[in-house]
């Protein structure tokens, strides 16, 4: 019974928080900076690329609480089906030369932040300081075409850990401007690496590695347009 209480009570304080909330959505045009490296089968660095994607939007909701924290839920739109030179989610990639290969990359991630107003500048301009956290799913698959060489496949998951500083702009009651910087303080990946050679043992054709990854050094400027529900 004293359970049933705990999550009645439960269900309700977080109703009666909704309910005490402004909601608000937003639109982001991301400026994303990252790299990419390319190996050969033997892992020897071959060539590298710097990339500088201004195309890639995503999609945002907002809750606001009386007690002024911000909620956000960032939506980034999955990628299906392209080639490693196509990726647009931004994080410093190392991939297979794709010489003789057909080429297939997956992306899915999303972003959590929780935000607070730190400083009052004017009417309009307030700065507002963030900690977010990203997990992430990149899938590359590489189909021979060649039959002196065997199809591969890479996964990368994790999780990266943000620290938010934002601008804020107010344009009306109802619109506002967000300009901020998602800064990577820490990334827990995991990746997989599997490569389908029959002469090997089935254990040995995958191998796995985990690596902490510290201030990585891709970045994204995202300019948001938010419009609030609220009054």
């Amino acid at each position: 019974m004293k359970y049933l209480l705990l999550l009645t009570n439960l269900v309700l304080i977080t109703a009666c928080s909704i309910a005490q909330s402004t909601i608000a959505i937003k639109v982001y045009h991301n400026t994303d900076i990252y790299k990419t490296r390319y190996t050969a089968s033997g892992g020897v660095v071959q060539t590298s690329d710097d990339h500088f994607n201004m195309n890639r939007f995503s999609l945002a909701i907002d809750v606001k609480t009386r007690n002024g924290f911000i909620h956000e839920l960032e939506l980034f739109v999955p990628e299906f089906s392209k080639t490693t030179d196509k990726l647009q989610y931004p994080m410093n990639y190392e991939l297979l030369l794709s010489s003789g290969f057909e080429e297939e990359g997956n992306t899915y991630s999303f972003r959590y932040e929780l935000s607070k107003q730190v400083l009052t500048m004017s009417d309009k301009f307030t700065l507002n300081l963030g900690l977010g956290i990203n997990p992430y799913y990149v899938a590359v698959d590489y189909r021979s075409q060649l039959e002196h060489q065997y199809s591969r496949s890479y996964k990368f998951y994790g999780g990266v850990f943000n620290i938010v500083p934002r601008l804020n702009f107010k344009l009306s009651n109802r619109f506002a401007v967000d300009l901020n910087v998602p800064l990577k303080i820490y990334d827990l990946r995991y990746s997989e690496r599997r490569i389908d050679n029959p002469t090997l043992p089935i254990r040995q054709q995958t191998s796995k590695d985990t690596e902490h990854i510290f201030l990585e050094g891709s970045y994204t400027i995202r300019l948001g347009l938010l419009y609030n529900f609220g009054s």
